[in-house]
């Protein structure tokens, strides 16, 4: 995904990305429902849910020019 975003965009463009990573979200007050929907995330969505923790070296591995990260 990310070395599409890169060929699609202009010379000298910016590709940006931006992911969560829910096994590493909190809620207060923890309610059951919150918890189902978290359990369905990871078990139904089909992508990575815990994306967030892997759009570091995803960006490496995708040999991007120039990459900068922030929190």
């Amino acid at each position: 995904m990310l070395r599409e975003m890169a060929r699609v965009a202009r010379p000298g463009g910016i590709v940006a990305a931006r992911e969560v990573d829910y096994s590493a979200t909190n809620w207060f007050p923890l309610v059951p429902e919150l918890e189902l929907w978290l359990d369905l995330v990871h078990r139904v969505n089909g992508g990575e849910p815990d994306a967030g923790r892997y759009l570091t070296s995803w960006t490496l591995e995708a040999e991007l020019p120039e990459p900068r990260f922030s929190d």
